[in-house]
């Protein structure tokens, strides 16, 4: 192997290396993880869980547009509206509300009040 081809050689490798370290520190969007929209933290949260529970409307609304399931339980049997309803009078709590709870759609039971807003999600509740 001639010396211009050793060198070329050793380029390629080190460029290897650099990309397999750049992927293993996550500078490389490409090469990093991903994780499922409801993937859930060791109290069985999701995202969605905690944006509910801090009230972060913009994040509510980008994980429901990503299709983040609004029934998924934690670990104390809580889904995310019942996380944003223990926090009445925190700021975008209505909208915030709206967002989270069971469609009102319909439903055969159209006698139940209208305070829908504040109930916990029914298991048949297909909105995910």
């Amino acid at each position: 192997m001639s010396l211009s081809e050793q060198r070329l050689a050793a380029t390629r490798q080190r460029e290897k290396r650099e990309k397999a370290a750049a992927a293993a520190s996550g500078a490389n969007s490409a090469a990093r993880m991903e994780i499922g929209i409801d993937e859930a933290d060791s109290n069985k949260r999701t995202a969605l869980h905690w944006a509910a529970f801090y009230h972060n409307l913009a994040c509510v609304k980008a994980l429901i547009d990503a299709k983040a399931s609004l029934r998924i339980v934690d670990s104390t049997q809580a889904t995310p509206l019942t996380l944003a309803l223990r926090k009445v009078g925190a700021p975008n709590h209505d909208e915030l509300i709206a967002l989270l709870a069971p469609p009102t759609g319909s439903s055969s039971s159209s006698s139940t009040s209208s305070s829908a807003s504040v109930e916990k999600p029914e298991p048949d509740d297909e909105r995910e």
